[in-house]
């Protein structure tokens, strides 16, 4: 059974772009037994190579990104409210209402906080049709200013207040799927390597930072390491719910399985061998959970895909075989996310 505890643990561990310092030990925690060589680059990835049985002619790295989206301070108000801007691509509509951990610099223990906006009876009606900016939002942390200000300094980040949870029949809710998700999903290979024995070859897992503000460790990562083949695990908009254009955005459904994207900026192997891979068994159980989706790269995500982590080498050196391999997430890049397929072993009450 797979360690849903460790993925809970990922998601609840604040991981904010630049400044992973804690999302890190946990993860340089779960992998040093499994790697003969681990290390922290300057910019903060997590390198890990588990040796294989012979060397091999060409280095394979499986790259996921341990960093989330959230808030930074940016002002102190006389009144001891906080303004604050996005780190990464943070939804304005949806944060009004929304409980937020403030990890201040002078306080031991994250800040509970809850974002503010006018109420709706002091907003003009005009008005009340747009989305209020996030620098016009504030955090009130229920103290007096004398004590925020001690407290808290500008440059300090936020995280939002929600917790992993499971709910429905083989669902789960949480911030940071993306890309805690993915970054389980790598150390569940090294685990299983190990526990399998040596593979044929060497596997450098790179567990990269600053994603969410511009793939920056995966692309240093990248360059430094230099591999002949990369495989991203990341996380991918499911379109199963109302108001997506399918016909826009391809079909893809919590529950179907991992999603093996195809397009410009995956290699045509890669992508073959991926599939096969998943194939493979014969097994009916192995089957179920390994059904594969496909999901494409096309004009319509042209304006990210040269930031995804599997674009890991697009402006550096002389480029790599890439690969992506997804997890359907639900309302991706909300506060709260949600997927299904990784639980699916348990029995109807999700136990």
């Amino acid at each position: 059974m797979a360690d849903y505890e460790l993925l809970e643990r990922l998601c609840g561990c604040p991981g904010i772009s630049g400044r992973e310092d804690s999302v890190r030990e946990l993860i340089l925690q779960e992998i040093t037994p499994y790697c003969a060589c681990v290390e922290v680059d300057r910019l903060g990835n997590i390198i890990a190579l588990k040796k294989g049985k012979r060397k091999p002619k060409e280095k394979l790295m499986l790259a996921a990104h341990m960093d989330e989206i959230g808030l930074m301070v940016t002002y102190i108000s006389d009144e001891g409210f906080l303004s604050v801007s996005s780190v990464g691509g943070v939804d304005a509509a949806i944060l009004p209402g929304m409980r937020v951990d403030v990890h201040a610099s002078n306080s031991f223990e994250p800040l509970r906080g809850v974002v503010g906006r006018k109420p709706i009876h002091l907003i003009e009606p005009d008005e009340r049709k747009n989305v209020t900016p996030i620098d016009k939002l504030v955090i009130d942390l229920g103290m007096p200013a004398k004590r925020v200000k001690k407290l808290v300094m500008v440059g300090d980040v936020i995280t939002f207040g929600v917790g992993f949870e499971r709910f429905g029949k083989n669902m789960a809710v949480s911030r940071a799927f993306d890309d805690k998700a993915g970054v389980w999903v790598a150390v569940r290979v090294l685990e299983t390597l190990a526990k399998e024995g040596r593979a044929p070859g060497d596997f450098i897992v790179a567990a990269t930072v600053q994603e969410e503000i511009g793939t920056r460790g995966a692309i240093t990562s990248a360059y430094g390491l230099d591999p002949d083949v990369a495989i991203a695990f990341d996380v991918t908009h499911a379109t199963d719910y109302p108001g997506i254009d399918k016909t826009k955005y391809g079909k893809i459904v919590c529950g179907e399985g991992p999603v093996i994207a195809r397009g410009p900026n995956i290699n045509p192997a890669v992508f073959e061998r991926l599939v096969a891979a998943a194939e493979a068994d014969d097994e009916a159980e192995v089957e179920r959970l390994l059904a594969t989706q496909r999901n494409f790269l096309a004009d319509h995500l042209s304006s990210w895909v040269p930031l995804m982590t599997a674009d890991l080498r697009r402006f550096a050196q002389c480029g790599l075989y890439q690969g992506l391999a997804s997890l359907t997430d639900g309302f991706l890049q909300v506060e709260e996310e949600f997927f299904d397929e990784i639980f699916e072993d348990g029995d109807e009450d999700g136990e």
